[in-house]
């Protein structure tokens, strides 16, 4: 077995506070840049980290990274509403 119970559930907690604010960034990439790709990378790796023990998550950081290129290659200009609206 690779993790104790102990290291194990250190993982667990460390993952969903890494989640918690990696989810806050891309979401708003996501918002700003229109592209909602962000949100399944978010996703992805977070699944990624969490199963990572298994070694199972090596499959969702590929799936993560092809969807990061995804969102950086379809970006095209950045929604300037969204600038608009926060610099009131």
């Amino acid at each position: 077995m690779f993790f104790t119970p102990f290291l194990l559930a250190i993982h667990i907690l460390f993952c969903l506070l890494y989640f918690k604010f990696l989810k806050r960034i891309f979401y708003e990439i996501a918002r700003v840049a229109n592209q909602f790709y962000f949100i399944k990378v978010c996703k992805m790796y977070f699944y990624g980290f969490l199963t990572l023990p298994i070694l199972i998550g090596f499959v969702f950081f590929v799936i993560g990274f092809v969807y990061n290129v995804l969102a950086w290659y379809n970006f095209k200009e950045f929604n300037k509403s969204e600038f608009i609206k926060n610099q009131d």
